[in-house]
């Protein structure tokens, strides 16, 4: 990262995958379409101390799928939220650049290979997991 002033989100994250459990420790740039991202694994001791500093979680599980589409592999992150009041479903998209066939490439995904009909929020800050936790009350699961 090239500054630690243009840190604006701090996350500690537990992944249970395939009978693994294991600690990730995210930070994130200021931005709305590119972001710099710095993660690191942590120690389980690690993840329950950053975890204490922690004022509100949001619990959700991710479904990762790689799609190969006109000869480029997309990883597509699909998010459902479990402890939000509202019923929502977020997709992230890894891209190297800005290029505009990459988008058409990922909306013809999204609706002809998953049958989606979504809606492009990738500039709209009330998806982001600080503004979904202030707006939604969060709720035990």
């Amino acid at each position: 990262l090239d500054s630690i002033e243009n840190i604006t989100t701090f996350r500690v994250r537990k992944i249970i995958e395939n009978n693994l459990t294991y600690y990730i420790l995210t930070l994130k740039t200021t931005g709305q379409l590119q972001r710099e991202e710095y993660e690191a694994f942590l120690s389980e001791y690690e993840y329950r101390y950053l975890s204490e500093e922690i004022v509100t979680v949001i619990i959700k599980n991710r479904y990762i799928e790689d799609v190969i589409y006109n000869d480029k592999t997309y990883t597509f992150e699909f998010d459902e939220y479990l402890n939000l009041n509202i019923d929502l479903l977020t997709c992230e998209v890894e891209v190297d650049s800005l290029d505009k066939s990459l988008k058409e490439d990922i909306e013809h995904i999204l609706r002809d290979v998953y049958g989606l009909e979504y809606e492009d929020v990738t500039n709209e800050k009330k998806y982001k997991n600080k503004y979904l936790t202030e707006t939604f009350e969060t709720k035990p699961i």
